[in-house]
């Protein structure tokens, strides 16, 4: 007599429900009703009133732990997902547009004014971030970058060699980097002259 878990059979399992006998008693209505099996054959009823008790099928096992794992996966699904942490922000660096006009094939150009204090090379790179930024919906962006308005309203008559020695030594000593981005040839770079266009001069490809 068998104790524990049955063994599961395939081949068993369709012998059982295609045998001949079976057939044969369902299609003629011979079989006994549920229950009768001590008066058609004691001994097998007898024999599987035991074996029903001393085994368990392993299937239902098997379904318990699937439940319990569909269980343990509904939970975690359920529990709330840890916070995102808000992205710090990015500190904003402040400009004056002292000029501006606008470029046939999209965007603008500008001339604008910042604080002496971003006349560095990081503080230029941290500008030209924030003109990416600004200038994101522009299809090209020239920007000249200058700390002192009176030097930046001198551009143009700059251009045109109008100066005099004195005040050009202002303009250069003043204009201190550039920011280009041209959508039609793919440049993108920011020119950084912390000591004046007239001193040391970087070009700094940007992406």
């Amino acid at each position: 007599m068998k104790i524990g878990f049955r063994v599961p059979s395939l081949r068993k399992r369709i012998a059982a429900r295609t045998s001949v006998n079976r057939v044969i008693r369902h299609n003629l209505g011979l079989k006994a009703p549920r229950r009768f099996g001590w008066l058609t054959n004691p001994r097998r009823a007898a024999y599987n009133r035991v074996y029903n008790r001393t085994s368990k099928g392993c299937l239902v096992v098997v379904a318990v732990m699937l439940s319990a794992a569909a269980s343990v996966l509904f939970l975690a699904c359920r529990q709330p997902s840890p916070a995102k942490r808000p992205e710090p922000e990015t500190r904003r660096i402040p400009y004056e547009i002292v000029n501006e006009w606008p470029i046939p094939n999209g965007g603008y150009g500008r001339v604008i004014v910042v604080d002496s204090a971003q006349r560095t090379e990081a503080g230029l790179l941290a500008l030209a971030e924030q003109l990416r930024r600004d200038t994101n919906n522009d299809r090209n962006a020239f920007v000249f970058i200058y700390d002192q308005r009176e030097a930046a309203c001198l551009r143009d008559a700059a251009l045109g060699e109008r100066l005099n020695e004195a005040d050009m030594k202002r303009h250069d000593d003043h204009m201190i980097g550039t920011y280009f981005r041209n959508a039609n040839t793919g440049f993108h770079a920011v020119t950084v002259a912390p000591q004046g266009v007239s001193g040391p001069m970087r070009k700094i490809p940007l992406r």
